[in-house]
């Protein structure tokens, strides 16, 4: 009878495990949301730095900073900027641009963090960037809090 009960425990336990882990990786509407403003400002972003670095092309990066980011997040970038303490941009961790970056670019939301992601880019596995970004809900508009 013992042998029995463990057996039916164990057979139970290989039938709920994949139920359980599966629980856990859904997404919710609000992740949905999240990753797809992350992609869009990405997209955006690597899109105008890829191009010459005219005052239009560096105004409509600011402006997409200024869009997509929280006010605090976006003051303080505009501070480390004057104050020349950026060595690479702080979206992309990197000094110049490559318009394929698009084609790779990966969002995923980052279980460890609070309204943390990480997104992705680059030519080859080896050759990865990961930026650990955390967003937060501003009235109907999710932005970006803190890049990492």
């Amino acid at each position: 009878m013992n042998a029995d009960i463990r057996w039916i425990i164990f057979c139970l336990g290989w039938v709920l495990l994949p139920c359980y882990g599966s629980g856990q990786a859904r997404s919710t509407p609000a992740d949905r949301a999240a990753g797809a403003m992350l992609k869009a400002f990405y997209t955006a972003y690597i899109t105008v730095g890829a191009q010459a670095p005219t005052r239009a092309n560096l105004a409509q990066a600011l402006a997409l900073q200024k869009e997509y980011c929280t006010a605090s997040l976006f003051r303080k970038i505009q501070a480390q900027y004057a104050s020349r303490h950026l060595e690479t941009d702080p979206f992309l961790y990197a000094q110049d641009v490559d318009i394929a970056w698009v084609n790779t670019l990966s969002v995923q939301k980052d279980a460890k963090v609070l309204n943390g992601y990480r997104v992705s880019y680059g030519s080859a596995p080896t050759e990865k960037t990961t930026i650990h970004v955390t967003v937060l809900q501003q009235g109907k508009a999710v932005k970006i809090a803190s890049i990492k």
